[in-house]
C-alpha cells in the first residue's frame, strides 16, 4: 500500500498469461518493514475480482517463521526471504521505477530485498556503511554500494520475470 504500482491493472494482465489455474498463484505483498495491509486496502489496490481469484498475503519480515535463509553476500549479509517466496515454483516480482534516495532507483531488486526480506536482512541493507557512501544516492546504479548489496542479495534467489513500470501525472 505504500507504493503506487497499478496492481489493478498489472496483476489481471499477468494472470491472464499464466498457464495455470488461479488457486496455485499466491501474491505475496512486499511489505519490507511497513504494516501488514489491511483486507479493505488490499481490495483497493487489486480489485474485487483478483481478491476472490488468488491468494493474496502480507509479507511479514518481523515473523523468523515466515522467513528462511536463503545464503550470504560477500559482506557478510544473511539473505533471509519469505518462504512463500522461496518455495514458489515460480517467482513474478512486480512493481514501479522511480528515482530512490540511496537505492539509486526503487523497483527491479528491491522488490524482493528489501520487499519480501527479514528484519535482520534488511537492516543490514540499510546499514549506515552503506546508505551514507557518496554513491549511495538518487539515480545512481554504477558503483553504489547498497544497490550492489541489494542486487546480491537477491541474486541468491532471483525472480524467474519481473514486470515494474514507470508512472506519469
Amino acid at each position: 500500500g505504500t507504493r503506487a504500482v497499478p496492481n489493478r491493472l498489472l496483476i489481471p494482465w499477468i494472470l491472464e498469461e499464466l498457464p495455470v489455474p488461479d488457486e496455485r498463484v499466491t501474491v505475496l505483498l512486499g511489505n519490507g518493514t511497513h504494516r501488514a495491509n489491511t483486507p479493505d486496502e488490499i481490495a483497493e489496490m487489486f480489485g474485487e475480482d483478483v481478491v476472490r481469484r488468488v491468494k493474496i498475503r502480507n509479507h511479514d519480515a518481523y515473523d523468523a517463521g515466515q522467513n528462511g535463509l536463503v545464503g550470504k553476500t560477500q559482506s557478510g549479509t544473511d539473505v533471509y526471504l519469505d518462504k512463500a517466496y522461496l518455495d514458489a515454483d515460480r517467482r513474478i516480482v512486480v512493481g514501479f521505477i522511480e528515482p530512490h534516495f540511496f537505492a539509486g532507483f526503487s523497483g527491479g531488486a528491491k522488490g524482493v530485498a528489501p520487499g519480501i526480506a527479514g528484519i535482520e536482512t534488511i537492516f543490514r541493507l540499510h546499514r549506515t556503511e552503506l546508505v551514507g557512501h557518496p554513491k549511495s544516492t538518487w539515480g545512481v546504479l554504477e558503483d553504489n554500494p547498497l544497490h550492489r548489496e541489494i542486487r546480491e542479495s537477491v541474486a541468491l534467489c532471483p525472480p524467474d520475470f519481473m514486470v515494474n513500470v514507470t508512472l506519469n501525472p
